[in-house]
């Protein structure tokens, strides 16, 4: 029987800003396990929330984003629940009148674009955390009590596990370009539960299960491929799947049952008496918008629409918002350098951003955060890229220069001069290296007379290696098979 996978998420981001969701504590990773802590966070007799303008601001900067309503008017509720982490007993968190409802988002991916609807984006506050060792007594750090998080939980509307690994991808994408989180997923500032269920044929879901402790793209695949697998082979041999929360452990590769799933009465919602309503003026969603910029997906558009790159091309560059800003730093100097249209260079400042730069990256260890900004600025790219276009450098001596450019803020002109890496294009000079390359390779050479067409590639190889990659490759091609005619005839 053929069976339908259908996935919904709760996205947890944990938002960016410097003190705590209803209390001054410093909000952010590191410190020492219980040291950024008080009386409110740790939920002390006597201790009252305030809450924090800030954590509200960014929620709405994200619900515009993804076109959901906001709230005139929302508040807050007590949800409550045991857990070690959990030292109130009870998370203070939005219900019944979240921040805001509804919205969507639009993803692209394989050539397609489908959406996911939200049922609401609300606030609250997270937990602490837990360190189970084997063996040994449980550790409880509470650092994390009062952190402020953005839930967006979403509706049933993916039918696959790539789809579902997509959507995850690119709401991070959606929430960092927005400044609302930073996204880091391994230090848990974003994370993702998601519910699962397998609809039959005819449409109606199944009984959804739901996973928890997705803090990685690997992790939701090999979570979801699991348990949709799980599901078939418990619907296949006859049975029935049971209600439950899933606890993924992604060094075993399994989920685990962590509990039965919990219905809304369980956690026994009130509204919190602590905290008063929010009120959210018209007037300050609307100044909030003017928060809102540039989304990847319109940074995608844009990067094909204006400068004709790929579809490949503009994903890699619109990953993250700070490269998007940098190619386009890029391509304005680019128009300083007397190559004709800036925007008729975007293909030539992709290739060298999405290429060697990001190759030179991954060969030193750096993310390409380390390696942009003050330690390539764009204008000193954009040069590199003009001086290589303008015929001055050969690719060999521009991927050299560009690891010598990261290293020193000597100007690109006197590099090129003391390392010695201006393109020889002479062509009386490079006659004699030729001849002298295909007189040590007479077998090659008498091949290529025969029609092996292509050792003239290896040949041009050879003079490149004698000259340091300097060579005009052109030029030496030329020559090389004016050799090869002059002994024909």
């Amino acid at each position: 029987m053929t069976r339908t996978p259908v996935i919904g998420f709760e996205v947890h981001a944990q938002l960016a800003t410097r003190s705590k969701i209803f209390c001054a504590c410093a909000n952010g990773v590191g410190g020492e396990p219980n040291s950024r802590v008080c009386p409110v966070c740790l939920g002390l007799p006597g201790a009252l929330p305030v809450l924090n303008e800030r954590v509200v601001e960014l929620g709405i900067v994200a619900a515009l984003a993804v076109d959901a309503t906001v709230a005139g008017r929302s508040s807050f509720a007590r949800k409550s629940y045991f857990y070690p982490d959990l030292p109130k007993g009870y998370q203070i968190t939005q219900d019944t009148r979240p921040l805001a409802t509804g919205g969507g988002l639009a993803v692209e991916t394989g050539g397609r674009t489908f959406r996911v609807g939200f049922r609401q984006l609300h606030i609250e506050e997270d937990a602490g955390k837990t360190a189970h060792r084997p063996g040994r007594p449980s550790l409880v750090d509470m650092n994390r009590c009062g952190v402020p998080l953005l839930e967006i939980v979403t509706q049933p509307d993916l039918t696959s596990v790539d789809d579902a690994v997509a959507f995850a991808e690119e709401i991070r994408r959606v929430l960092v370009y927005c400044g609302v989180t930073s996204g880091r997923m391994h230090e848990g500032s974003l994370r993702f539960d998601t519910n699962v269920s397998l609809a039959g044929e005819d449409r109606a879901p199944g009984t959804p299960c739901e996973i928890k402790n997705l803090n990685s793209f690997r992790s939701i695949r090999r979570a979801l491929e699991r348990e949709v697998e799980r599901q078939n082979s418990v619907l296949d041999g006859g049975g029935r799947v049971t209600h439950q929360t899933l606890l993924w452990d992604e060094r075993a590769g399994v989920a685990s049952p962590m509990r039965s799933k919990e219905e809304a009465s369980d956690y026994r919602y009130f509204r919190e008496p602590d905290l008063p309503d929010v009120i959210i003026p018209a007037e300050k969603v609307e100044e909030l918008r003017a928060n809102v910029p540039e989304l990847p997906g319109a940074a995608r558009a844009r990067l094909r629409d204006r400068y004709g790159l790929s579809e490949d091309i503009s994903s890699v560059i619109a990953d993250e918002r700070y490269e998007v800003e940098y190619f386009g730093e890029m391509v304005r100097a680019i128009g300083s350098f007397d190559l004709g249209d800036a925007e008729a260079a975007g293909p030539a400042c992709a290739k060298w951003f999405v290429g060697p730069l990001r190759g030179l990256a991954h060969e030193r260890g750096l993310s390409m955060d380390d390696l942009l900004g003050s330690r390539l600025p764009a204008a000193r790219l954009a040069e590199l890229v003009a001086l290589r276009a303008s015929g001055g450098l050969t690719e060999t001596a521009a991927k050299t220069l560009l690891g010598h450019a990261i290293d020193s803020d000597e100007p690109l002109a006197d590099l090129v001069r003391r390392l010695d890496l201006a393109q020889l294009s002479d062509e009386a000079e490079l006659a004699t290296i030729v001849a002298s390359v295909l007189e040590a390779n007479p077998g090659e050479l008498a091949r290529l007379r025969r029609g092996e067409r292509k050792l003239v590639r290896f040949l041009v190889g050879q003079v490149m290696a004698e000259t340091g990659g300097r060579a005009d490759p052109r030029i030496v091609g030329e020559l090389i098979e004016a050799a090869a005619k002059r002994e024909d005839s």
